[in-house]
């Protein structure tokens, strides 16, 4: 249903692209990673016509650029950094459990355990 939208997105008014853009936005400048990823989804956003080979990619890029700002936004360093680097350094498997080896796993794990 979601890639039905996108596809309707040029019969809309001209705001509806416009409401996808603030979220990401407040964290342009503080990771190369995300302002990258925010910058591929502004070309994708800029016009919206003729999507179909897209309409899977672009609700993805828009959800992904979004959680990645969260994170970025409201989080401590090394989580955040594990979350863009596993969602936006272009690794193979975005899975779970497989991130670079540049993240402070450490850190995550002492975060994570109870007192």
């Amino acid at each position: 249903m979601i890639c039905l939208d996108v596809l309707r997105v040029p019969q809309r008014p001209p705001d509806t692209v416009a409401a996808l853009r603030p979220e990401p936005h407040p964290a342009c400048g503080v990771d190369r990673r995300l302002d990258f990823a925010i910058a591929a989804l502004e070309v994708e956003l800029s016009d919206m016509c003729d999507k179909g080979p897209c309409a899977r990619q672009i609700p993805a890029q828009i959800a992904t650029a979004t959680e990645a700002a969260l994170f970025v936004r409201g989080s401590i360093t090394a989580p955040a950094d594990a979350s863009v680097a596993l969602r936006l350094e272009g690794l193979p498997n975005r899975s779970f459990g497989r991130l670079p080896h540049h993240c402070d796993l450490a850190s995550i794990v002492a975060r994570s355990r109870l007192s």
